[in-house]
């Protein structure tokens, strides 16, 4: 469910900001958590790439949003061993996965630039985490 409300919000967001305000506060009402937020340009077919600790048996969604010349962001999440483990490569201005790691480690999330209006535009990415019942 918060997937479908995810997507159909996210549609609708007019710039990267907005999207990932959005998608921060529609995962906060599911107890999800911002742990993560950055902002960059990427030239058209171009990747930006972050390494992130995640947690063995915790809940994160990750989300990237591109501004509004962006015609295709793309996300991928990696594994230690380089393995496409969440992938998101939709023709969206927005791109969205989930991830449950069984084994806590350094994971790789890629965020690619596949098609805008203009050589370069901007975008920002999210990471959540889902709160551990205590």
């Amino acid at each position: 469910m918060l997937a479908l409300l995810l997507s159909t919000m996210l549609s609708y967001a007019s710039d990267a900001s907005l999207c990932v305000s959005m998608a921060n506060t529609i995962a906060t009402q599911d107890g999800y958590h911002t742990v993560f937020v950055d902002e960059d340009t990427l030239k058209q077919g171009q990747m930006k790439y972050y390494t992130f600790d995640l947690q063995a048996g915790r809940s994160y969604l990750v989300v990237a949003c591109g501004d509004e010349k962006v015609k295709d962001l793309d996300l991928r999440v990696y594994d230690t061993q380089l393995n496409i483990i969440a992938l998101d490569n939709r023709d969206e201005k927005y791109a969205m996965v989930y991830v449950t790691p069984v084994w806590g480690a350094t994971f790789r999330i890629d965020t690619i630039l596949y098609d805008s209006d203009l050589q370069r535009a901007s975008f920002q990415i999210v990471i959540l985490a889902k709160q551990v019942a205590p």
